[in-house]
Protein backbone atom coordinates (compact mmCIF):
# COMPACT_ATOMS: atom_id res chain seq x y z
CA UNK A 1 0.00 0.00 0.00
CA UNK A 2 0.96 3.49 -0.65
CA UNK A 3 1.73 5.87 2.34
CA UNK A 4 -1.15 8.59 3.85
CA UNK A 5 -2.68 10.98 1.49
CA UNK A 6 -3.08 14.51 2.18
CA UNK A 7 -6.63 15.23 2.37
CA UNK A 8 -7.35 19.08 0.52
CA UNK A 9 -9.68 21.16 2.90
CA UNK A 10 -11.30 24.45 2.49
CA UNK A 11 -9.54 27.53 4.43
CA UNK A 12 -13.01 28.45 5.73
CA UNK A 13 -13.89 27.90 9.17
CA UNK A 14 -17.39 27.72 8.68
CA UNK A 15 -19.61 24.25 6.57
CA UNK A 16 -19.59 25.06 3.59
CA UNK A 17 -18.98 21.89 1.35
CA UNK A 18 -17.14 23.38 -1.56
CA UNK A 19 -13.53 23.75 -2.76
CA UNK A 20 -12.70 23.90 -6.40
CA UNK A 21 -9.34 21.32 -7.50
CA UNK A 22 -6.33 23.24 -8.64
CA UNK A 23 -3.66 21.52 -10.84
CA UNK A 24 -0.57 22.40 -13.20
CA UNK A 25 -1.23 21.64 -17.05
CA UNK A 26 -1.94 17.92 -18.16
CA UNK A 27 1.46 15.64 -19.44
CA UNK A 28 0.00 14.18 -22.53
CA UNK A 29 2.53 11.34 -22.19
CA UNK A 30 1.86 10.43 -18.44
CA UNK A 31 -0.75 7.94 -18.77
CA UNK A 32 1.72 6.04 -21.68
CA UNK A 33 4.99 6.76 -19.11
CA UNK A 34 2.60 5.08 -16.46
CA UNK A 35 1.09 2.07 -17.84
CA UNK A 36 5.18 1.23 -19.17
CA UNK A 37 7.05 1.76 -15.35
CA UNK A 38 3.71 -0.23 -13.63
CA UNK A 39 4.25 -3.10 -16.28
CA UNK A 40 8.31 -3.03 -15.54
CA UNK A 41 7.64 -3.38 -12.20
CA UNK A 42 9.04 0.28 -11.12
CA UNK A 43 6.09 0.94 -8.52
CA UNK A 44 8.07 4.06 -7.31
CA UNK A 45 8.23 5.99 -10.84
CA UNK A 46 4.56 4.66 -11.76
CA UNK A 47 3.50 6.02 -8.21
CA UNK A 48 5.32 9.42 -8.89
CA UNK A 49 4.01 9.32 -12.21
CA UNK A 50 0.41 8.34 -10.85
CA UNK A 51 0.24 12.03 -8.61
CA UNK A 52 0.99 13.66 -11.74
CA UNK A 53 -1.87 12.37 -13.39
CA UNK A 54 -4.29 13.39 -10.26
CA UNK A 55 -2.74 16.71 -10.36
CA UNK A 56 -4.90 17.51 -13.42
CA UNK A 57 -7.85 19.92 -13.91
CA UNK A 58 -11.03 17.99 -13.39
CA UNK A 59 -13.33 17.97 -16.26
CA UNK A 60 -16.62 15.92 -15.69
CA UNK A 61 -20.13 15.63 -18.00
CA UNK A 62 -22.86 17.67 -15.95
CA UNK A 63 -25.63 14.63 -14.93
CA UNK A 64 -28.81 14.94 -16.50
CA UNK A 65 -30.27 12.29 -14.68
CA UNK A 66 -30.33 9.97 -11.36
CA UNK A 67 -27.77 7.04 -12.10
CA UNK A 68 -28.84 3.36 -11.56
CA UNK A 69 -28.25 2.34 -8.08
CA UNK A 70 -24.64 2.30 -6.95
CA UNK A 71 -22.01 -0.81 -6.92
CA UNK A 72 -20.01 1.21 -4.39
CA UNK A 73 -20.19 4.49 -2.49
CA UNK A 74 -16.82 6.59 -1.41
CA UNK A 75 -18.29 8.97 1.39
CA UNK A 76 -16.00 11.85 2.13
CA UNK A 77 -15.44 14.48 4.78
CA UNK A 78 -16.49 18.17 4.63
CA UNK A 79 -14.59 19.95 1.82
CA UNK A 80 -12.30 17.17 0.95
CA UNK A 81 -12.60 15.33 -2.66
CA UNK A 82 -8.85 13.03 -2.01
CA UNK A 83 -9.01 9.78 -1.03
CA UNK A 84 -7.86 8.51 2.11
CA UNK A 85 -5.95 4.96 2.15
CA UNK A 86 -8.80 3.30 2.92
CA UNK A 87 -10.60 4.48 0.51
CA UNK A 88 -8.22 3.90 -2.75
CA UNK A 89 -8.80 0.28 -1.15
CA UNK A 90 -12.15 -0.31 -1.49
CA UNK A 91 -12.46 1.56 -4.88
CA UNK A 92 -9.39 -0.75 -6.13
CA UNK A 93 -11.66 -3.88 -4.83
CA UNK A 94 -14.17 -2.15 -7.91
CA UNK A 95 -11.44 -2.51 -10.11
CA UNK A 96 -10.55 -5.74 -9.16
CA UNK A 97 -13.82 -7.19 -9.74
CA UNK A 98 -14.74 -5.19 -13.19
CA UNK A 99 -11.61 -7.82 -14.67
CA UNK A 100 -13.47 -10.33 -13.61
CA UNK A 101 -16.67 -9.93 -14.70
CA UNK A 102 -16.52 -8.96 -18.58
CA UNK A 103 -15.12 -4.97 -18.44
CA UNK A 104 -18.42 -3.49 -18.46
CA UNK A 105 -19.08 0.61 -18.42
CA UNK A 106 -18.50 2.47 -15.53
CA UNK A 107 -19.96 5.65 -14.51
CA UNK A 108 -19.42 7.97 -11.37
CA UNK A 109 -20.57 10.43 -10.12
CA UNK A 110 -19.97 13.14 -7.66
CA UNK A 111 -21.98 15.00 -5.11
CA UNK A 112 -21.63 17.87 -2.52
CA UNK A 113 -23.37 18.30 0.59
CA UNK A 114 -26.20 21.75 0.47
CA UNK A 115 -23.96 24.06 2.90
CA UNK A 116 -21.58 26.42 0.87
CA UNK A 117 -22.56 28.31 -2.85
CA UNK A 118 -23.18 26.34 -5.80
CA UNK A 119 -20.22 27.02 -8.08
CA UNK A 120 -17.74 25.26 -5.62
CA UNK A 121 -19.69 22.48 -4.62
CA UNK A 122 -20.42 21.47 -8.26
CA UNK A 123 -16.49 21.58 -9.04
CA UNK A 124 -15.86 19.87 -5.59
CA UNK A 125 -18.48 17.46 -6.92
CA UNK A 126 -16.34 17.04 -10.04
CA UNK A 127 -13.10 16.51 -8.50
CA UNK A 128 -15.32 13.49 -6.00
CA UNK A 129 -15.81 12.19 -9.12
CA UNK A 130 -12.58 12.44 -11.47
CA UNK A 131 -10.57 11.62 -7.87
CA UNK A 132 -12.62 7.77 -7.67
CA UNK A 133 -12.07 7.45 -11.60
CA UNK A 134 -8.43 8.06 -11.51
CA UNK A 135 -8.05 5.24 -8.73
CA UNK A 136 -10.11 2.93 -10.84
CA UNK A 137 -7.51 3.70 -13.99
CA UNK A 138 -4.67 3.17 -11.46
CA UNK A 139 -5.08 1.34 -8.56
CA UNK A 140 -2.91 2.11 -5.65
CA UNK A 141 -2.66 -1.75 -5.23
CA UNK A 142 -0.97 -2.65 -8.39
CA UNK A 143 -3.70 -4.67 -10.00
CA UNK A 144 -4.84 -3.78 -13.43
CA UNK A 145 -6.96 -0.74 -13.53
CA UNK A 146 -9.89 0.01 -15.94
CA UNK A 147 -9.12 1.96 -18.89
CA UNK A 148 -10.43 5.61 -18.78
CA UNK A 149 -12.57 4.70 -22.09
CA UNK A 150 -14.38 2.73 -20.05
CA UNK A 151 -15.06 5.36 -17.46
CA UNK A 152 -17.80 8.33 -17.54
CA UNK A 153 -17.95 11.12 -15.01
CA UNK A 154 -20.61 12.97 -14.12
CA UNK A 155 -20.92 15.90 -11.21
CA UNK A 156 -24.23 16.82 -9.84
CA UNK A 157 -23.03 19.21 -7.53
CA UNK A 158 -24.96 20.12 -4.12
CA UNK A 159 -27.97 17.68 -2.79
CA UNK A 160 -29.73 16.32 -0.34
CA UNK A 161 -31.21 13.58 -1.46
CA UNK A 162 -29.68 11.32 0.76
CA UNK A 163 -30.32 12.20 4.00
CA UNK A 164 -27.75 13.63 6.19
CA UNK A 165 -25.28 15.77 5.22
CA UNK A 166 -22.36 13.52 5.35
CA UNK A 167 -23.93 11.10 3.45
CA UNK A 168 -24.11 13.51 0.12
CA UNK A 169 -21.25 14.48 0.43
CA UNK A 170 -20.28 10.98 -2.35
CA UNK A 171 -18.99 9.80 -5.23
CA UNK A 172 -20.79 6.76 -6.58
CA UNK A 173 -19.86 4.39 -8.87
CA UNK A 174 -22.37 2.03 -11.14
CA UNK A 175 -20.86 -1.13 -12.66
CA UNK A 176 -23.25 -2.05 -15.87
CA UNK A 177 -24.24 -6.14 -15.71
CA UNK A 178 -22.16 -8.04 -18.06
CA UNK A 179 -23.88 -8.63 -21.28
CA UNK A 180 -24.66 -12.75 -21.54
CA UNK A 181 -22.67 -14.84 -23.56
CA UNK A 182 -23.96 -16.16 -26.73
CA UNK A 183 -25.63 -19.20 -26.11
CA UNK A 184 -25.26 -21.91 -29.04
CA UNK A 185 -28.62 -23.07 -30.96
CA UNK A 186 -29.46 -26.65 -31.51
CA UNK A 187 -28.54 -26.19 -34.97
CA UNK A 188 -24.85 -25.68 -34.13
CA UNK A 189 -24.47 -27.60 -30.52
CA UNK A 190 -20.96 -27.36 -28.55
CA UNK A 191 -19.62 -30.15 -26.51
CA UNK A 192 -18.93 -29.16 -23.24
CA UNK A 193 -15.32 -29.10 -21.83
CA UNK A 194 -16.61 -29.76 -18.61
CA UNK A 195 -18.69 -32.90 -18.40
CA UNK A 196 -21.50 -34.75 -20.90
CA UNK A 197 -23.86 -32.32 -21.69
CA UNK A 198 -22.54 -29.59 -19.22
CA UNK A 199 -21.90 -26.12 -19.85
CA UNK A 200 -20.25 -24.53 -22.94
CA UNK A 201 -18.98 -21.48 -21.24
CA UNK A 202 -15.93 -20.12 -18.80
CA UNK A 203 -16.94 -20.85 -15.08
CA UNK A 204 -17.40 -17.57 -12.56
CA UNK A 205 -16.93 -14.94 -15.51
CA UNK A 206 -19.65 -12.74 -15.44
CA UNK A 207 -21.86 -10.52 -13.68
CA UNK A 208 -25.76 -11.12 -13.52
CA UNK A 209 -28.25 -9.35 -12.30
CA UNK A 210 -30.37 -10.62 -9.33
CA UNK A 211 -34.09 -10.71 -11.03
CA UNK A 212 -31.88 -13.19 -14.60
CA UNK A 213 -30.06 -15.14 -11.71
CA UNK A 214 -32.97 -15.94 -9.62
CA UNK A 215 -35.40 -16.69 -13.07
CA UNK A 216 -32.30 -19.58 -13.58
CA UNK A 217 -32.40 -20.72 -10.29
CA UNK A 218 -36.24 -21.24 -10.13
CA UNK A 219 -35.94 -23.19 -13.70
CA UNK A 220 -33.55 -25.52 -12.01
CA UNK A 221 -35.92 -26.02 -8.76
CA UNK A 222 -38.42 -26.73 -11.58
CA UNK A 223 -37.18 -29.65 -13.03
CA UNK A 224 -35.17 -31.11 -9.76
CA UNK A 225 -38.06 -30.08 -6.90
CA UNK A 226 -36.23 -31.24 -3.91
CA UNK A 227 -34.96 -28.04 -2.29
CA UNK A 228 -31.79 -29.73 -0.64
CA UNK A 229 -30.99 -31.15 -3.65
CA UNK A 230 -31.20 -27.99 -5.50
CA UNK A 231 -28.27 -26.64 -3.08
CA UNK A 232 -26.64 -29.81 -3.33
CA UNK A 233 -26.24 -29.23 -6.89
CA UNK A 234 -25.64 -25.83 -7.55
CA UNK A 235 -22.84 -26.24 -4.95
CA UNK A 236 -21.23 -28.55 -7.23
CA UNK A 237 -21.56 -26.49 -9.99
CA UNK A 238 -18.89 -24.41 -8.93
CA UNK A 239 -17.55 -26.11 -6.30
CA UNK A 240 -16.73 -29.70 -7.15
CA UNK A 241 -14.28 -32.26 -8.82
CA UNK A 242 -16.84 -31.78 -12.35
CA UNK A 243 -15.86 -28.14 -11.77
CA UNK A 244 -12.29 -28.56 -11.91
CA UNK A 245 -11.91 -30.49 -14.88
CA UNK A 246 -12.02 -28.16 -17.70
CA UNK A 247 -9.04 -26.52 -19.14
CA UNK A 248 -7.32 -23.83 -17.47
CA UNK A 249 -7.96 -20.86 -19.48
CA UNK A 250 -11.96 -21.64 -18.84
CA UNK A 251 -11.22 -22.55 -15.09
CA UNK A 252 -8.14 -20.26 -13.67
CA UNK A 253 -9.31 -20.31 -9.93
CA UNK A 254 -11.19 -23.87 -9.84
CA UNK A 255 -8.45 -26.08 -8.21
CA UNK A 256 -10.26 -26.33 -4.95
CA UNK A 257 -13.50 -27.94 -6.06
CA UNK A 258 -12.45 -31.38 -5.51
CA UNK A 259 -12.04 -30.76 -1.65
CA UNK A 260 -15.33 -29.54 -0.97
CA UNK A 261 -16.75 -32.99 -2.74
CA UNK A 262 -14.68 -34.70 0.37
CA UNK A 263 -15.39 -32.43 3.05
CA UNK A 264 -18.93 -32.53 2.53
CA UNK A 265 -21.39 -34.87 1.96
CA UNK A 266 -23.81 -36.34 -0.27
CA UNK A 267 -23.84 -37.78 -3.59
CA UNK A 268 -21.57 -36.98 -6.49
CA UNK A 269 -23.46 -36.97 -10.01
CA UNK A 270 -23.20 -34.42 -12.37
CA UNK A 271 -24.40 -31.20 -10.91
CA UNK A 272 -26.51 -30.21 -13.83
CA UNK A 273 -27.14 -30.86 -17.56
CA UNK A 274 -29.19 -29.59 -20.27
CA UNK A 275 -31.25 -31.20 -21.29
CA UNK A 276 -33.12 -31.54 -19.11
CA UNK A 277 -32.15 -27.71 -18.04
CA UNK A 278 -32.59 -25.74 -20.59
CA UNK A 279 -28.34 -24.81 -22.04
CA UNK A 280 -29.33 -20.77 -21.58
CA UNK A 281 -29.77 -21.37 -18.04
CA UNK A 282 -27.08 -23.90 -17.26
CA UNK A 283 -24.49 -21.35 -18.78
CA UNK A 284 -25.87 -18.37 -17.19
CA UNK A 285 -25.69 -20.13 -14.09
CA UNK A 286 -21.90 -21.23 -14.35
CA UNK A 287 -20.65 -18.39 -15.74
CA UNK A 288 -22.16 -16.06 -13.13
CA UNK A 289 -19.14 -14.98 -10.72
CA UNK A 290 -20.86 -12.41 -8.71
CA UNK A 291 -24.93 -10.77 -8.79
CA UNK A 292 -25.62 -7.62 -8.65
CA UNK A 293 -28.39 -7.05 -6.26
CA UNK A 294 -31.54 -4.51 -6.31
CA UNK A 295 -29.62 -2.24 -4.04
CA UNK A 296 -26.70 -2.34 -6.18
CA UNK A 297 -24.24 -4.88 -4.48
CA UNK A 298 -21.69 -7.46 -5.67
CA UNK A 299 -22.50 -10.18 -3.93
CA UNK A 300 -20.94 -13.87 -4.73
CA UNK A 301 -24.07 -16.78 -3.99
CA UNK A 302 -21.63 -19.74 -4.37
CA UNK A 303 -20.53 -18.56 -0.92
CA UNK A 304 -23.94 -18.79 -0.11
CA UNK A 305 -24.42 -22.54 -1.44
CA UNK A 306 -21.43 -23.89 -0.46
CA UNK A 307 -22.85 -22.75 3.59
CA UNK A 308 -26.01 -24.21 2.91
CA UNK A 309 -24.87 -27.53 1.90
CA UNK A 310 -22.60 -28.24 4.68
CA UNK A 311 -25.45 -27.53 6.75
CA UNK A 312 -27.91 -29.41 5.33
CA UNK A 313 -25.71 -32.70 3.55
CA UNK A 314 -23.21 -32.47 6.95
CA UNK A 315 -19.63 -32.89 6.83
CA UNK A 316 -17.99 -35.76 5.70
CA UNK A 317 -15.89 -38.57 7.33
CA UNK A 318 -13.06 -36.87 6.72
CA UNK A 319 -14.33 -33.05 7.49
CA UNK A 320 -15.51 -34.37 10.41
CA UNK A 321 -12.21 -35.79 11.62
CA UNK A 322 -10.54 -32.42 10.23
CA UNK A 323 -13.05 -30.69 12.46
CA UNK A 324 -12.56 -32.48 15.79
CA UNK A 325 -8.70 -32.20 15.28
CA UNK A 326 -8.15 -29.12 14.00
CA UNK A 327 -11.09 -27.29 15.90
CA UNK A 328 -11.99 -25.28 12.61
CA UNK A 329 -15.55 -25.92 11.86
CA UNK A 330 -16.17 -26.29 8.11
CA UNK A 331 -19.19 -23.32 8.68
CA UNK A 332 -16.09 -20.99 9.26
CA UNK A 333 -14.25 -22.73 6.58
CA UNK A 334 -16.06 -22.27 3.51
CA UNK A 335 -17.26 -18.82 4.79
CA UNK A 336 -15.35 -16.32 6.79
CA UNK A 337 -12.49 -17.74 8.45
CA UNK A 338 -11.74 -19.69 5.28
CA UNK A 339 -11.62 -16.50 2.64
CA UNK A 340 -9.27 -14.71 6.08
CA UNK A 341 -7.34 -17.61 6.36
CA UNK A 342 -6.31 -17.59 2.21
CA UNK A 343 -4.98 -14.28 2.59
CA UNK A 344 -2.83 -15.43 4.82
CA UNK A 345 -1.96 -18.82 2.52
CA UNK A 346 -1.39 -16.04 -0.30
CA UNK A 347 0.54 -13.73 1.80
CA UNK A 348 2.37 -16.81 2.36
CA UNK A 349 3.73 -17.55 -1.02
CA UNK A 350 4.36 -14.17 -2.12
CA UNK A 351 6.90 -13.16 1.27
CA UNK A 352 8.79 -16.31 -0.19
CA UNK A 353 8.93 -14.22 -3.20
CA UNK A 354 9.58 -10.98 -2.04
CA UNK A 355 11.48 -11.49 1.45
CA UNK A 356 12.38 -8.32 1.86
CA UNK A 357 9.15 -6.34 1.51
CA UNK A 358 7.36 -4.96 4.57
CA UNK A 359 5.07 -7.61 5.68
CA UNK A 360 2.15 -5.33 5.91
CA UNK A 361 2.16 -3.53 3.42
CA UNK A 362 2.46 -6.94 1.36
CA UNK A 363 -0.25 -8.12 3.14
CA UNK A 364 -2.65 -5.26 2.08
CA UNK A 365 -1.45 -5.52 -0.99
CA UNK A 366 -2.66 -8.73 -2.14
CA UNK A 367 -5.90 -8.46 0.12
CA UNK A 368 -8.05 -8.64 -3.23
CA UNK A 369 -6.81 -11.27 -4.26
CA UNK A 370 -8.14 -13.68 -1.92
CA UNK A 371 -10.98 -12.40 0.48
CA UNK A 372 -12.91 -8.72 -1.04
CA UNK A 373 -15.15 -6.65 0.64
CA UNK A 374 -18.07 -8.54 -2.24
CA UNK A 375 -16.38 -12.09 -0.43
CA UNK A 376 -17.13 -10.69 3.31
CA UNK A 377 -20.17 -9.56 2.68
CA UNK A 378 -21.12 -12.94 1.09
CA UNK A 379 -19.70 -15.10 3.84
CA UNK A 380 -21.63 -13.19 6.54
CA UNK A 381 -24.92 -13.67 4.67
CA UNK A 382 -24.30 -16.90 3.84
CA UNK A 383 -23.87 -17.46 7.80
CA UNK A 384 -27.51 -15.23 8.07
CA UNK A 385 -28.43 -17.66 5.93
CA UNK A 386 -27.83 -21.12 7.56
CA UNK A 387 -29.13 -19.55 10.64
CA UNK A 388 -32.29 -18.08 9.73
CA UNK A 389 -33.03 -20.39 6.71
CA UNK A 390 -32.28 -24.14 7.61
CA UNK A 391 -34.07 -26.53 10.50
CA UNK A 392 -32.50 -29.24 11.87
CA UNK A 393 -34.09 -31.57 14.23
CA UNK A 394 -32.56 -34.76 16.02
CA UNK A 395 -34.57 -38.30 15.01
CA UNK A 396 -33.98 -41.35 17.40
CA UNK A 397 -35.45 -44.47 16.03
CA UNK A 398 -34.91 -47.19 18.58
CA UNK A 399 -33.74 -50.69 18.14
CA UNK A 400 -35.40 -53.84 19.12
CA UNK A 401 -32.19 -55.60 20.20
CA UNK A 402 -31.78 -54.91 23.86
CA UNK A 403 -28.26 -53.33 24.46
CA UNK A 404 -27.94 -51.88 21.06
CA UNK A 405 -27.81 -48.31 21.24
CA UNK A 406 -31.11 -46.60 19.12
CA UNK A 407 -30.31 -44.90 15.97
CA UNK A 408 -29.79 -41.56 15.82
CA UNK A 409 -29.84 -38.75 12.53
CA UNK A 410 -29.95 -35.30 12.68
CA UNK A 411 -32.06 -34.12 9.94
CA UNK A 412 -31.61 -30.11 8.34
CA UNK A 413 -34.42 -29.12 5.76
CA UNK A 414 -34.79 -25.66 3.60
CA UNK A 415 -37.29 -23.44 4.78
CA UNK A 416 -38.39 -22.35 1.60
CA UNK A 417 -37.13 -22.94 -1.78
CA UNK A 418 -33.49 -21.06 -2.36
CA UNK A 419 -34.55 -19.18 -5.02
CA UNK A 420 -37.21 -17.27 -2.82
CA UNK A 421 -33.92 -16.83 -0.14
CA UNK A 422 -32.03 -14.96 -3.09
CA UNK A 423 -34.81 -13.06 -3.89
CA UNK A 424 -35.98 -12.02 -0.48
CA UNK A 425 -32.70 -11.05 0.37
CA UNK A 426 -31.09 -9.62 -2.75
CA UNK A 427 -34.39 -8.72 -4.84
CA UNK A 428 -36.29 -5.38 -4.98
CA UNK A 429 -37.77 -4.58 -1.74
CA UNK A 430 -35.34 -6.40 0.40
CA UNK A 431 -34.49 -4.46 3.81
CA UNK A 432 -37.47 -3.02 3.53
CA UNK A 433 -38.99 -1.96 6.97
CA UNK A 434 -35.21 -1.53 8.40
CA UNK A 435 -34.00 1.57 9.46
CA UNK A 436 -30.75 0.97 8.80
CA UNK A 437 -30.30 -2.69 6.94
CA UNK A 438 -26.70 -2.46 6.09
CA UNK A 439 -26.18 -2.09 9.88
CA UNK A 440 -28.32 -4.77 11.07
CA UNK A 441 -26.87 -6.72 8.47
CA UNK A 442 -23.58 -6.85 10.87
CA UNK A 443 -25.64 -7.86 13.92
CA UNK A 444 -27.44 -10.53 12.48
CA UNK A 445 -24.02 -11.68 11.41
CA UNK A 446 -21.98 -11.50 14.34
CA UNK A 447 -25.00 -12.69 16.18
CA UNK A 448 -25.27 -16.52 14.24
CA UNK A 449 -21.10 -16.63 13.08
CA UNK A 450 -19.42 -20.22 13.47
CA UNK A 451 -17.12 -19.78 15.12
CA UNK A 452 -18.50 -17.95 17.78
CA UNK A 453 -17.63 -14.31 17.93
CA UNK A 454 -18.41 -12.72 21.66
CA UNK A 455 -20.96 -10.05 21.07
CA UNK A 456 -22.50 -8.33 24.21
CA UNK A 457 -26.04 -6.85 24.39
CA UNK A 458 -25.93 -3.37 26.86
CA UNK A 459 -29.82 -3.08 26.87
CA UNK A 460 -32.04 -6.44 26.01
CA UNK A 461 -34.44 -4.21 25.21
CA UNK A 462 -32.93 -3.16 22.10
CA UNK A 463 -31.55 -6.96 20.68
CA UNK A 464 -30.46 -4.90 17.33
CA UNK A 465 -27.61 -2.73 18.95
CA UNK A 466 -25.25 -5.38 20.18
CA UNK A 467 -21.04 -4.30 20.80
CA UNK A 468 -18.48 -6.79 20.59
CA UNK A 469 -16.72 -8.49 23.54
CA UNK A 470 -13.70 -7.69 24.89
CA UNK A 471 -12.28 -10.62 24.46
CA UNK A 472 -13.81 -10.52 20.35
CA UNK A 473 -9.94 -10.00 18.85
CA UNK A 474 -8.11 -12.95 20.26
CA UNK A 475 -11.54 -15.52 19.68
CA UNK A 476 -11.35 -14.00 15.69
CA UNK A 477 -7.24 -14.74 15.94
CA UNK A 478 -8.21 -18.42 17.72
CA UNK A 479 -10.78 -19.27 14.98
CA UNK A 480 -8.07 -17.98 12.28
CA UNK A 481 -5.15 -19.91 13.47
CA UNK A 482 -6.89 -22.76 13.37
CA UNK A 483 -8.00 -22.62 9.46
CA UNK A 484 -4.68 -21.62 8.96
CA UNK A 485 -2.86 -24.88 10.18
CA UNK A 486 -5.91 -26.55 8.04
CA UNK A 487 -5.05 -25.17 5.02
CA UNK A 488 -1.42 -25.81 6.08
CA UNK A 489 -1.73 -29.45 7.03
CA UNK A 490 -4.55 -30.57 4.92
CA UNK A 491 -5.57 -33.93 5.67
CA UNK A 492 -2.24 -34.54 7.32
CA UNK A 493 -3.76 -32.59 10.21
CA UNK A 494 -5.37 -36.21 11.40
CA UNK A 495 -2.04 -37.75 11.31
CA UNK A 496 0.41 -35.42 12.30
CA UNK A 497 0.60 -33.35 15.67
CA UNK A 498 2.04 -29.76 15.94
CA UNK A 499 1.84 -26.62 14.52
CA UNK A 500 3.65 -25.69 11.24
CA UNK A 501 6.53 -23.29 11.81
CA UNK A 502 5.13 -21.41 8.53
CA UNK A 503 2.15 -20.35 11.01
CA UNK A 504 3.99 -20.01 14.48
CA UNK A 505 6.93 -17.66 12.53
CA UNK A 506 4.18 -15.87 11.15
CA UNK A 507 1.67 -15.25 13.85
CA UNK A 508 1.91 -11.83 14.05
CA UNK A 509 0.68 -11.89 10.10
CA UNK A 510 -2.82 -13.94 11.68
CA UNK A 511 -2.97 -11.46 14.57
CA UNK A 512 -3.24 -7.92 12.04
CA UNK A 513 -5.87 -10.14 9.91
CA UNK A 514 -7.97 -10.37 13.04
CA UNK A 515 -6.91 -7.27 14.22
CA UNK A 516 -8.42 -5.12 10.88
CA UNK A 517 -11.81 -7.60 11.05
CA UNK A 518 -12.54 -7.01 14.12
CA UNK A 519 -12.57 -3.17 12.87
CA UNK A 520 -14.35 -3.80 10.45
CA UNK A 521 -17.22 -5.85 12.57
CA UNK A 522 -16.97 -2.89 14.81
CA UNK A 523 -17.23 0.14 11.98
CA UNK A 524 -20.17 -2.13 10.87
CA UNK A 525 -22.00 -3.06 13.96
CA UNK A 526 -22.19 0.98 14.80
CA UNK A 527 -22.85 2.76 11.13
CA UNK A 528 -22.96 -0.08 8.62
CA UNK A 529 -20.67 1.40 6.63
CA UNK A 530 -17.46 -0.51 7.49
CA UNK A 531 -14.62 -0.09 5.12
CA UNK A 532 -12.09 -3.28 4.35
CA UNK A 533 -8.98 -4.13 4.77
Amino acid sequence: MAGAYRQQRLPSADERDGTQRRSSPADAGVDRVLALQRAAGNQAVATLLRSRRLQRAATCEPATDSPPPATEVVLFPNAVSDLTAEQRQQVDNVAYNWQAIGEPGVRIDGYASTPGEDAPNLDLACARAQNVAAELESPVSGDPGIPGGSITAYMHGETDEFGAEEQNRRASIYVEPSAPMPVPTPESPVESPWWPDGPTVARKKKLTPIDQYVAWVREVEAIYGDREDVVHRLRRLYYSTHAARGPEELNPSGGAGPKFDRLIAGGQPAPLTSPPLSLDALNGLFETDAIQTAAGETLDPTHVFAALDLQLQGASALGGGLEMVSGAPLAGVFTWTGDLGSWFIDWLAQKKEKPTEDDIALLLSRVNNKVSLDDLISDMDAQIMVRNEVTTRVEVTPTPVIGIEPEVDIISTLNRPVSDILHSYYGAGAGAGSANPARERFVRFVKAAIPRIPYETPDPAKPLEITLGGDAEEAIFDALYATCEMFLEGDRTVTRIGTPDALEDNEHIVREIARRFRAFLEAGLATGNAPWP
